[in-house]
């Protein structure tokens, strides 16, 4: 039972591994392209929102960074879970604002804006909020159908997952 336990926690770590270098792989991209359109003085896209998906894709590397570390650490946990709602907030605002972001950028003709990885903005945001549509769905249908009973052992388990170790 220890073996399979211990292959699992190291498989959900390679997992976590994986995710974090794809998604800090994509921010970095992302960081590059804002950056790159300050350090041109591209006046057509300096905006607020230019500056809030800078600042929210750093911040996403640096949680994904710090959740990759400390995951294993109850006070983390705690953290995490403290700042779920706003991050949740702030990175549905992310996605808002990337998409108007680029949508400005194409209405306007910024010439200077024009990139591959604009495009590429665009498609990671529609991805995204496809998926938080999909997760969305999954909660109201686990919620809507399962019992009284099941929903109680659904939140004892996630208490007891918070609070181990």
């Amino acid at each position: 039972m220890k073996q399979i336990i211990f292959t699992y926690n190291k498989m959900n770590f390679m997992g976590r591994i994986i995710n974090f270098t794809i998604s800090c792989f994509f921010s970095i991209l992302i960081i590059y392209y804002l950056k790159n359109l300050e350090n041109i003085g591209c006046k057509c896209a300096l905006n607020f929102k230019h500056d809030y998906i800078l600042y929210f894709t750093s911040f996403v590397i640096l949680f994904g960074f710090l959740n990759l570390l400390f995951n294993g650490l109850r006070m983390f946990r705690i953290f995490t879970f403290i700042i779920a709602i706003p991050y949740i907030i702030a990175a549905i605002v992310n996605l808002v604002f990337t998409i108007q972001y680029v949508n400005e950028m194409t209405k306007i003709n910024c010439d200077c804006s024009e990139s591959v990885l604009r495009t590429l903005m665009y498609f990671l945001a529609i991805i995204n909020v496809c998926a938080w549509i999909i997760l969305l769905i999954l909660i109201i249908f686990i919620f809507k159908n399962f019992g009284k009973e099941n929903k109680k052992q659904f939140y004892n388990i996630f208490w007891k997952q918070l609070h181990s170790n």
